[in-house]
């Protein structure tokens, strides 16, 4: 009679370790998808504008000094400071994105004030993520779906999920803040511990699954002057670059041909048949409009196929959506993309 032990392997995050159906250990290499280091820069000493967007209302500001980025209220009521990636991270399914950021706050805690960092969907009115968020003196975590918020205070976190009643007290020392998140699960980790679990049942916990990094600091009323400082900020992706891409074949010109929705990339065209004057123009939109991907220009007369490669670390990354004119006179395109 023969005896088999199973060894299983889990980490301090309550994740088990997997094998493929041929015995090979699963393992994921993480890439940076968005954010980066803050930089002290010639125009003010605001965040580059190259990679951040910076919203101020009422005298809050955002400045970078000896690359920290500190995000201030003033004391007036309404006084606001948001910044965020000026890109989004792109969900692919059967992945895990997280966000890391080593941030702090400046104190503990303040009356008629709201101070949140994590992950969100827009910078200016963000209606879906995930985020830490300091409440007047109370530390939370949160969902937010369509604009409504869930949150769980301290001293009701649950760690990995398996736990209840857990608590985290911030301090104004910078700490190592990161959120994990897939289609189901979502966890909130400090300095390397869980502290809290949150999980789809019955509907989603977000109505988007790309994200942008964000920071914000908010006053809700007449307050103090207080502020939240980062180093760095990001959103990263375990798995590798790309996803399987698919093709489109157009031929002859056409007035815009819409090929997805939401985030994506780009890896190649593939031009023939082409007439003189043809202009093939590639939009980041669901339409024949808005920010130009790639344009080839007014072409001349050629019938030997040529290919314009785009696939770099990942291919030419749009956003909102993917469509493709020709226009001018006749040309083809095979376009590849994900």
């Amino acid at each position: 009679m023969s005896y088999f032990q199973k060894v299983f392997l889990t980490d301090d995050y309550g994740n088990d370790a997997e094998f493929t159906g041929l015995n090979q250990f699963k393992t994921a290499d993480s890439y940076k998808l968005v954010g980066t280091v803050f930089n002290t820069v010639a125009n003010g000493d605001a965040p580059d504008v190259n990679f951040w967007v910076t919203t101020n209302a009422a005298g809050g500001t955002a400045t970078v000094t000896d690359r920290e980025c500190k995000l201030l209220t003033t004391t007036t009521s309404g006084s606001s400071t948001q910044v965020a990636t000026n890109k989004i991270a792109r969900y692919v399914a059967a992945s895990q994105n997280y966000f890391r950021s080593i941030t702090r706050v400046g104190d503990t805690g303040a009356v008629n004030n709201v101070r949140r960092w994590g992950v969100m969907d827009l910078s200016t009115a963000p209606a879906n993520g995930y985020f830490f968020q300091l409440s007047a003196t109370t530390f939370q975590v949160g969902s937010r779906k369509n604009g409504t918020d869930t949150m769980i205070s301290s001293g009701s976190f649950n760690g990995d999920g398996t736990k209840s009643g857990q608590s985290y007290t911030i301090t104004t020392n910078y700490t190592t803040f990161e959120i994990y998140y897939t289609n189901r699960k979502t966890l909130f980790v400090i300095d390397g511990v869980p502290i809290h679990a949150i999980f789809a049942t019955t509907t989603g916990l977000t109505a988007t699954p790309h994200f942008k990094g964000y920071l914000s600091n908010i006053n809700t009323g007449v307050g103090s002057a207080v502020y939240i400082t980062t180093l760095v900020t990001s959103i990263n992706k375990f798995g590798v670059a790309v996803s399987q891409p698919r093709s489109f074949l157009q031929q002859g010109t056409t007035a815009g041909v819409f090929l997805k929705i939401g985030p994506g990339a780009i890896h190649s065209l593939n031009i023939s048949g082409v007439a003189n004057n043809s202009v093939i123009t590639i939009y980041d939109n669901t339409a024949a409009s808005g920010t130009v991907l790639y344009t080839t220009g007014s072409m001349g007369n050629n019938t030997v196929p040529f290919a314009v490669p785009l696939d770099g670390d990942g291919g030419v990354l749009f956003e909102i959506g993917l469509t493709v004119v020709i226009s001018g006179a006749n040309s083809n395109c095979l376009i590849k993309y994900e």
